[in-house]
């Protein structure tokens, strides 16, 4: 029941498409690499879970002071909610 709350915000939120904007060239790499890697293992589209990674990101970056770690729990985060949704 919370993931799928969480999963309909994320899926409705478009700002997670602007997350990528504000990030450096070297960090986008990471993530976009993460996003390949995560929608190969949940086999679902990539450009589905670039949408749902957006969103988990935004959100940590928010509250982030330290950002070298955000890929490790953005992806422990979306894998949660995708597994158990639809």
């Amino acid at each position: 029941m919370v993931h799928e709350v969480l999963l309909s915000a994320a899926v409705e939120s478009s700002a997670g498409d602007g997350a990528f904007a504000s990030l450096p060239p070297h960090e986008r790499a990471i993530h976009d690499a993460t996003i390949d890697a995560l929608a190969g293992e949940l086999r679902r589209p990539v450009a589905e879970v670039r949408r749902h990674y957006g969103a988990v990101l935004q959100r940590l970056l928010a509250g982030a002071r330290i950002r070298d770690f955000l890929s490790v729990c953005a992806t422990r985060h979306l894998r949660a909610l995708l597994r158990h949704a639809p």
